[in-house]
């Protein structure tokens, strides 16, 4: 992928989340996923074995389909249960935006698809491509992710849901932290993270 494509894939990626009311997923965290890919490709010594701009293209791409409307049926539960299917809709309309070879369209969709469900159903991608399994355990390093706390504790105030996250967050998190390598395709790269 050129970089011109990924630029304007980040651009349109960054404007999309922005203008949710979703402060959890936001282009902070696009960029912390984006960061844990690129440390997940070197620790495994994998730079000459994808294509970094595409990579880089699945990590910012990866929360917008689910976030191209405000509201779903069952509201956060909905868009919860019915998350690949909102994706499956959702991606060929985004995909379509940009100038993508047919492998690079196929690698994207298959990544963005895919990448759900490992926190909290250990529903990994070991036999998925290497992009899916990249891209899932950048954005479950991410779940657990002292920036990510940070983030919760700093708008605890804005609702009800977010004032109950933040009062269990910090065990959840502590054990989350612990067991993470059980939620990873490569649970070799844990130790980095701690």
């Amino acid at each position: 992928m050129d970089n011109s494509t990924l630029e304007k894939i980040k651009r349109f990626s960054e404007s999309k989340i922005n203008n949710i009311n979703n402060s959890m997923h936001d282009s902070d965290h696009l960029e912390r996923v984006r960061k844990n890919a690129d440390l997940i490709v070197k620790t495994l010594g994998l730079e000459n074995n994808i294509d970094i701009n595409l990579l880089h293209s699945a990590c910012y791409l990866h929360d917008v389909p689910v976030n191209m409307q405000a509201k779903y049926f069952l509201g956060a539960i909905g868009k919860h249960i019915f998350e690949i299917g909102i994706i499956r809709n959702n991606l060929p309309n985004i995909l379509d935006k940009f100038p993508l070879s047919s492998y690079e369209r196929d690698v994207l969709f298959e990544s963005l698809l895919h990448h759900t469900f490992s926190i909290p159903y250990r529903q990994l991608n070991k036999k998925g491509i290497i992009y899916t399994k990249i891209l899932q355990d950048a954005d479950s390093i991410d779940y657990f992710s002292y920036q990510r706390e940070q983030k919760l504790r700093s708008i605890k105030n804005t609702s009800f849901f977010y004032f109950l996250l933040f009062v269990i967050s910090p065990l959840y998190f502590k054990l989350g932290r612990k067991v993470i390598k059980l939620f990873l395709n490569y649970p070799q790269i844990t130790y980095k993270y701690h």
